[in-house]
């Protein structure tokens, strides 16, 4: 499970991060019904979530180069699926709000076939690569009355997932602004359907 948090949460102190829903997997009874590895890093507050994702290997781009934030989150999930002998790689999910959430959409993107499923939280994306990953579960959520990130990305990517033969959840939440990863992953249900994907 690889949780990636929004703006407000950067920085160096990982802590700050593991919270907004992904602290729940710590519950006794969420880590007997739901065991996995969480990943959480943490952004640095200089940065973003990657909005290119895969780069060519930084090695090609010079000493000084820093690594995008998203590329180095992926490589840690290779890095414990390589460490873990018991971590499925056909059960690798990807849950992402804010900035977060449309990094969910770019890590998507950049690896179409790797992910079980993705849960996108008020993000957006680039609705014209939604065909690459097409066949990944996905469910995005966003708030109705959020005006911080405006759920008309998160309509457009589900369409155009529909359209190129997905079968997406959307949840358009009645009555909540930006924080719909609140009802979002308080939500049994929620994990739920996540954990019950498995890629073929």
């Amino acid at each position: 499970m690889l949780f990636l948090h929004g703006v407000g949460e950067r920085g160096s102190d990982n802590a700050i991060q593991v919270r907004n829903g992904i602290e729940r997997l710590a519950l006794p009874h969420m880590r007997a019904a739901f065991p996995c590895y969480a990943i959480v890093p943490q952004c640095p507050v200089s940065s973003f979530w990657g909005l290119s994702p895969e780069h060519p290997p930084h090695r090609h781009l010079g000493p000084h180069h820093k690594p995008d934030a998203l590329n180095l989150a992926l490589a840690l999930v290779d890095d414990t699926l390589r460490k873990y002998p018991n971590a499925d790689p056909h059960r690798v999910y990807v849950i992402g709000l804010s900035m977060g959430g449309m990094a969910t959409f770019r890590a998507l993107e950049a690896r179409p076939n790797f992910f079980a499923a993705a849960i996108p939280i008020c993000g957006d994306g680039n609705a014209a690569l939604a065909k690459h990953y097409a066949r990944t579960p996905v469910w995005i959520f966003h708030g109705e009355r959020d005006t911080t990130v405006r759920p008309g990305g998160s309509i457009r990517i589900e369409a155009a997932l529909r359209q190129a033969g997905g079968r997406p959840k959307l949840s358009i939440l009645p009555g909540v602004a930006h924080a719909a990863w609140e009802p979002a992953l308080n939500d049994t249900k929620t994990w739920e359907w996540l954990f019950a994907q498995h890629r073929h």
